[in-house]
């Protein structure tokens, strides 16, 4: 997922990126990006943005086919005071949000699943 978000980023830049990989020497990635106009001036914000502190009482959908993986990520959350609402498929997934009644605050999914 960390590839593709970062194709998604660079693409949307206008730029470009290209991956050459040989066995037994390694992989090599390059990102294209275009120039800046002259006179651009770079600026950072004077300030880091505010840290939402994290409360754990929220309710979160967490989809996961991989019940190893699905247990681990349930038992980090649980353990921090948030309410996982689990599902193994994007199918059950939806009829859970259907069928829940509270606020589902956030949703974490397993965007390649096995058939």
């Amino acid at each position: 997922m960390g590839l593709a978000t970062a194709y998604g980023i660079i693409r949307q830049s206008g730029g470009a990126i290209g991956i050459e990989s040989e066995l037994g020497q390694g992989t090599v990635v390059r990102i294209y990006l275009p120039e800046a106009p002259a006179g651009t001036e770079i600026t950072s914000p004077e300030k880091p943005p505010a840290v939402v502190p994290l409360t754990g009482g929220e309710t979160i959908l967490l989809v996961e086919d991989e019940a190893r993986v699905r247990k681990l990520i349930r038992d980090v959350l649980t353990g921090r005071g948030y309410h996982v609402i689990e599902a193994t498929r994007g199918n059950e997934a939806v009829r859970l949000c259907g069928d829940y009644r509270g606020k589902i605050d956030l949703a974490v999914i397993d965007v390649v699943m096995r058939r």
